[in-house]
């Protein structure tokens, strides 16, 4: 009995320094046809399942989106309007009720660290006497940024997030109240799950290639189902649809 334990004990000790044994290859290694290492030792990943989000961010250069309300009960006749640069980047977005714009954001001069950003605000209110009286606020800002991220190549289902750390410093504004050159130091944060892709139907149109996703960011007051499609970027969220 203690022969064939020696033994067996000795086979094993032998699988382990095959299995501990150097394997050289020269050139690239493949699994059913396709390169899982390539010639120079670097592991090749499957990318065919990944979505580049800023193909569905970005519209086609240029373009103008404009989306429209459709609860009856919520202000019916309100809009937003998205409007793309010459690479495609959104650099303008408005809010409009009845043909009237009420806010509207702006991104100005923009580099990968940098930008600023002119905001117009307008309401009405009525005085004592039932005079409606219209307002609007102008203010610009300038953003600095330490930290700025975009959001990673993802698969279906997989949440990624991306952030911005950042100082904001008032340059303008009309609003006696505020205090120019005032700043403030900023950290906001941002995830999104891509939920499903399809195609999207419009009133007027049909676009094939869109995802629908969960996406939260401080600006929201909760995480919101979204539609983005290539060359046009965002066509639904909330009661506003393309």
């Amino acid at each position: 009995m203690t022969k064939h334990f020696s033994l067996s004990v000795l086979a094993i000790l032998a699988s382990f320094s095959v299995s501990a044994a150097t394997l050289d290859v020269h050139g690239e290694i493949k699994v059913n046809g396709k390169t899982v290492i390539d010639g120079k030792g670097n592991l090749i990943q499957d990318k065919s399942d990944l979505i580049d989000l800023d193909d569905y961010f970005n519209a086609k250069p240029n373009r103008v989106v404009t989306l429209k309300n459709i609860n009856p009960n919520k202000y019916p006749d309100s809009t937003f309007t998205f409007h793309y640069d010459d690479k495609g980047q959104e650099f303008k977005e408005e809010e409009s009720r009845n043909g009237t714009v009420i806010w509207s954001m702006e991104w100005k001069d923009r580099t990968d660290m940098s930008n600023i950003i002119e905001r117009i605000n307008q309401w009405s209110s009525e005085d004592l006497d039932g005079n409606i009286i219209q307002h609007t606020q102008k203010t610009t800002y300038k953003n600095e940024f330490t930290t700025s991220t975009r959001y990673p190549e993802v698969q279906m289902g997989i949440t990624a997030a991306r952030g911005d750390i950042y100082t904001q410093e008032l340059l303008t504004s009309n609003n006696t109240n505020h205090t120019i050159g005032a700043i403030e130091h900023v950290s906001e944060y941002q995830s999104l799950t891509v939920l499903e892709k399809n195609s999207y139907k419009s009133e007027s149109t049909t676009i094939q290639d869109c995802i629908i996703v969960l996406q939260d960011g401080p600006w929201m007051e909760k995480s919101q189902i979204r539609t983005y499609c290539k060359d046009y970027g965002l066509v639904q969220f909330g009661d506003f649809k393309l």
